[in-house]
């Protein structure tokens, strides 16, 4: 075992950061974690499992499955023009008057055709738009392909879908998410108002000149559902349990809060469609195959520095998160490190002999 400590140890210190958590986890416990470094240097607070991080990216998980929530609750279709949801998309520049229109499914699995983003809006305000100003730009956004011709990341999409969640639900983005998603699974260390949360919160550094340098958190306006998100690394360990807990498919009771076990296990597939045979966008989650085999999972960064990562394997029932307050890009080494664990364990073979 402590062969396997001194590995693990050895993978996490290769990311350098001012404050880094790691965790391992299976369905009901956490099985191995690293804490490492400051939350905030000034105030010499360290860095633990319930420490707030940004969870960036991982934001847009919580977004898919407060739609997946309104398709099961019979409010929407994924296969539905988004302009059904939000009639001010049909504003949007199609490169062809032949292209069908962009589609919630089409948002999901980022083969919308959209941008990444409105670089021009954001370069006038000097921040992210809020929703009025999102939806008024909208005319001046031309789509980069033809919906569904290929999957292109695009966090403009993402941004739609929060909208789309507000108004099919007659809630705020926040307010659904909190009470739909949040309450039903305990989860308390998730916030997106990191600022007025009981919880220390990880001050953010910009990585320049050999060194970390402390930043303001940044407003996200209309970009809460595609990053927004605050949680620690015990909230993310939760919630990569709950999608765990989806797999095998079984005979026993399903609570299906916030959503049945099938629900869970369609996100995971490629365009919510079939397992992973290669690499592809689930519902709110990227899949592919690895040494460890059908890995799903979602990794950030934000650029005023913070980077984070959540992913498993839903076969052998093991994940991993983590957070960092740099954006120093977690990926490579949490996965190497998810797969070194489980051979440890011998829940996989080892493939690189």
């Amino acid at each position: 075992m402590s062969q396997t400590r001194d590995l693990l140890l050895e993978i996490v210190s290769e990311i350098e950061a001012p404050g880094l958590v790691v965790a391992v986890c299976d369905r009901r416990e956490i099985l191995w974690h690293h804490t490492r470094g400051h939350a905030d240097r000034e105030a010499r607070s360290s860095a633990d499992l319930d420490t707030l991080f940004s969870a960036c990216s991982i934001t847009k998980t919580f977004t898919a499955t407060a739609i997946l929530m309104l398709r099961d609750a019979g409010l929407l279709a994924l296969d539905e023009p988004l302009h059904e949801s939000v009639p001010e998309a049909s504003a949007l520049r199609y490169p062809t008057t032949d292209c069908s229109p962009i589609t919630l499914r089409h948002l999901l699995t980022h083969t919308s055709g959209l941008p990444r983003g409105i670089r021009d809006l954001r370069g006038v305000l000097r921040r992210e738009p809020d929703e009025r100003e999102l939806l008024e730009h909208l005319s001046n956004v031309t789509l980069e392909r033809a919906p569904h011709e290929e999957r292109s990341y695009s966090n403009l999409g993402y941004a739609l879908l929060g909208i789309a969640v507000a108004r099919r639900s007659g809630k705020s983005y926040t307010s659904y998410v909190e009470e739909q998603i949040f309450a039903p699974l305990g989860i308390t260390e998730a916030t997106f108002d990191p600022e007025n949360h009981s919880a220390t919160h990880a001050t953010p550094h910009d990585m320049r000149d050999g060194g970390f340098f402390p930043q303001a958190l940044w407003k996200h306006g209309a970009y809460v559902p595609v990053g927004g998100l605050y949680a620690s690394a015990r909230a993310l360990v939760h919630w990569v349990q709950y999608q765990l807990s989806a797999w095998p498919p079984r005979d026993d009771l399903d609570p299906a809060r916030p959503l049945r076990r099938s629900t869970v296990r369609e996100s995971h597939r490629i365009g919510g469609l079939q397992r992973a045979g290669r690499n592809g966008s689930g519902l709110g989650w990227a899949i592919e195959r690895g040494g460890l085999g059908h890995v799903v999972h979602h990794s950030g960064g934000s650029p005023i520095g913070y980077s984070s990562f959540a992913g498993f394997e839903p076969n052998v029932g093991v994940g991993i998160v983590g957070l960092a307050n740099a954006d120093v890009g977690l990926e490579a080494s949490l996965v190497r490190l998810l797969h070194a664990f489980a051979v440890s364990r011998g829940l996989v073979e080892d493939r690189r002999r």
